[in-house]
């Protein structure tokens, strides 16, 4: 007899197929470590949607299921769960996609356009990625009092990044560039010398906060 196949196979598969035509039977040969896998970083990804989203699994399994503007953005974590395979990217997506569902809710169309945007820059993200926003994240500029600065009005350079995370300069500033790309960080030309800066967005903040939840359960 066939190995028995899970709904998130057929699911899988169908994503594959109408994502990248020809893909869907690739995962017919799939092993089932290689579809466990792709199950459990789809299912990190929910984990995060539903912190962000403050709905129930069930209910994001609903929505998904009938919302046309929610269902393409639930199948590029679907398919990026396949494609990346990095568990904080997923995390990552996943609260993007709760943030989509939470837009929703409250007739923010623009707002669930940005998130299609964020994930489709953010399917290619690595952990170096993620080591740079936590850093930006959990060093937040201070003005001179001390008190944490208003966003925007002062950031960190590609060279101090760079320097506190042990990268080159280039990988560093591709790294930040990347993250300005997806919503998750922003960045201005500052002083003089029109350097760019750049500062964690309130969606990169829930990001992390998220995802340190999640390592936490």
């Amino acid at each position: 007899m066939g190995e028995a196949r899970h709904p998130v196979d057929e699911v899988a598969s169908e994503v594959a197929g109408a994502l990248l035509p020809g893909a869907g039977a690739i995962t017919g040969w799939m092993s089932s470590g290689v579809r466990q896998e792709w199950q459990r970083l789809a299912s990190r990804a929910l984990k995060a949607a539903q912190a962000i989203s403050g709905r129930s699994r069930e209910d994001l399994e609903e929505i998904f299921e009938h919302d046309p503007t929610l269902t393409p953005l639930y199948m590029r974590v679907l398919w990026a769960a396949g494609m990346n395979g990095h568990d904080e990217t997923l995390r990552a997506m996943g609260a993007v996609l709760g943030d989509a569902v939470r837009a929703s809710d409250g007739g923010e169309s623009e707002s669930v356009d940005d998130a299609d945007q964020a994930l489709v820059a953010m399917s290619g993200l690595t952990p170096r990625h993620f080591r740079a926003l936590r850093f930006l994240c959990g060093n937040p500029m201070r003005d001179p009092a001390g008190e944490r600065a208003a966003k925007g009005n002062s950031g960190w350079v590609a060279e101090q990044v760079a320097e506190a995370l042990g990268l080159t300069y280039d990988r560093a500033a591709w790294c930040l560039s990347d993250l300005a790309g997806t919503g998750l960080v922003a960045t201005a030309n500052g002083g003089v010398s029109a350097t760019a800066y750049y500062w964690a967005t309130d969606l990169g903040e829930a990001v992390v906060q998220a995802s340190d939840s999640l390592d936490a359960t």
